[in-house]
């Protein structure tokens, strides 16, 4: 009988640690930390899979993406230069409506996004629409393209990283700020991370714009004060998997990523991290189920 007392006790203990984990769940939630050099190694075929997830989740929409994109690109052969004539398509197409896009847009899939905004000249749209509909014609061109949020605090932003096979490097793509590629001077292009260290740094770097036009661009460039906000090595960058938040949210992966070290996103941030929370969730949560056996045993076969 006391045995059985201290058994009732104990899951009773675990039961609200877990009703208390439940509640602050986001503070357990895995981070899916990882290096620079695993983001930033050279990408071939099992790579690329990875980010291919994106393109995957809308593949239905892939042949009218190829479509707009053989339009734009023509016959363009080099991954540059055709992530050039992508972005200055979409960008001067679009960014005169900067703005809060409706509550549809944002739920919307890529090409459905250029779909409405192309049939609504009033319709606005911020960094994350730009992304999208820019990496799934990446994707329908046959160039990896993947979706970078920078958790600025109060003020995120969205912009996409290519990789190009010719370099075997990424390069970053921020459509939202008219700067369709930057290379420093050794006219190497630049990724995301090598970006935010040149313009926190005050490094004049290249920058291609819209109009076809090549300028120097720095941290002290009046011109380019909009960037620095975003552009810090304290913020915290996701790399996106996936962006179709019915698929990365489904139960099935809900339940997955609950009690799982797996996610649709990877996390490069300067300031390191672990899980220990996470762990000690999944711990918890075993001995609770470990003492829901124990607790039947007694009531049942004692």
């Amino acid at each position: 009988m006391r045995r059985r007392k201290r058994i009732v006790r104990l899951l009773l203990l675990l039961t609200i640690a877990q009703a208390l984990i439940f509640i602050f769940r986001d503070r357990f939630q895995y981070r899916p930390y990882a290096s620079a050099a695993e983001l930033y190694a050279p990408c071939p075929e099992a790579c690329t899979a990875t980010w291919r997830l994106f393109a995957d989740d809308y593949k239905s929409e892939l042949p009218a993406a190829k479509r707009l994109s053989d339009s734009v690109a023509g016959d363009l052969r080099l991954s540059p230069t055709r992530v050039l004539a992508l972005g200055r398509f979409l960008y001067a197409k679009f960014h005169a409506r900067l703005g809060e896009p409706p509550p549809a847009l944002l739920a919307a899939s890529p090409m459905r996004q250029y779909g409405m905004l192309n049939t609504n000249d009033t319709m606005q749209l911020w960094c994350g629409n730009f992304a999208q509909m820019f990496a799934l014609l990446c994707w329908s061109e046959g160039i990896a393209c993947r979706n970078l949020e920078i958790m600025n605090p109060g003020d995120h932003h969205v912009l996409n990283e290519c990789y190009f096979p010719e370099t075997g490097r990424w390069a970053a793509v921020d459509l939202t700020h008219n700067l369709l590629l930057a290379a420093d001077s050794a006219d190497n292009f630049l990724d995301a991370r090598q970006l935010t260290e040149a313009l926190e740094s005050g490094k004049d770097i290249k920058a291609w714009r819209s109009a076809g036009d090549t300028i120097a661009i720095g941290r002290v460039d009046s011109g380019r004060k909009d960037l620095v906000p975003y552009y810090r090595k304290i913020n915290e960058v996701h790399y996106y998997h996936r962006t179709d938040n019915e698929k990365a949210y489904s139960p099935g992966n809900r339940l997955r990523q609950y009690f799982l070290p797996v996610s649709w996103y990877d996390i490069l941030t300067g300031n390191g991290g672990g899980n220990a929370l996470f762990y000690l969730k999944d711990v918890l949560a075993l001995s609770w189920l470990l003492a829901l056996i124990a607790f039947l045993a007694t009531k049942f076969y004692l």
